[in-house]
C-alpha cells in the first residue's frame, strides 16, 4: 500500500472531503479503491483545485461521516497507481542508497521534506545531508538499482 495523501477537512454537508496530496500529480481517478483507517472505499468523484484534492467516497454522504476521517492517511494499492516508465512516487525513494556522481556513498534516503518550493531528500549516513530535489543536484533516480545519484556543491 502507498500513502497518497492525508484528509484535512470536511467540505460542505454532503460528504466531500479535502485531501492534502503527497504528490503534485495525484493518480486518483473516479472509481479507484482507496483505504482509509483500514476500511476500503470506492472513490466516486475526485478533482484538484489549487494543489488540494477534493474527493467524494461512496457510502460517505454526511459531514458527520467525513469528520471522523479527518487526519487519516489515504492509501492505494501500488498496482492501481498508473505511472509512466520515468515516473515514481516520492515515497518510493525512502530507503534508496544515495551516492555522488563521483561514487561517494552518502547513506540512505530517510525522509522527504515537502516545502512550498521543492521537496528535500533527507539522507542519513555518517552525517545527515539535506539535498534539494532539483535537476542541479539530483542527477539520476533508479528504482531498479535502488539508488539516487546526486551532484553536490562545496559545503553540502
Amino acid at each position: 500500500m502507498i500513502a497518497i495523501g492525508k484528509l484535512v477537512k470536511a467540505v460542505g454537508l454532503k460528504g466531500e472531503i479535502k485531501l492534502y496530496p503527497y504528490s503534485d500529480q495525484p493518480s486518483c481517478f473516479d472509481g479507484c479503491e482507496v483505504i482509509i483507517a483500514g476500511n476500503s472505499y470506492t472513490l466516486h468523484q475526485f478533482r484538484m483545485q489549487k494543489k488540494m484534492g477534493y474527493m467524494k467516497l461512496d457510502g460517505i454522504d454526511h459531514i458527520d461521516q467525513t469528520e471522523q476521517l479527518i487526519d487519516q492517511e489515504v492509501f492505494m494499492k501500488r498496482d492501481d497507481i498508473e505511472l509512466d516508465d520515468d515516473e515514481y512516487l516520492i515515497t518510493e525513494l525512502i530507503g534508496l542508497r544515495v551516492e555522488t556522481d563521483t561514487g561517494e556513498d552518502l547513506g540512505l534516503v530517510r525522509d522527504i521534506l515537502s516545502h512550498s518550493g521543492n521537496d528535500i531528500l533527507v539522507v542519513q549516513g555518517e552525517q545527515e545531508v539535506l539535498i534539494p530535489m532539483v535537476d542541479e543536484f539530483v542527477k539520476d533516480i533508479s528504482l531498479q538499482q535502488h539508488k539516487v545519484v546526486v551532484s553536490l556543491i562545496e559545503g553540502m
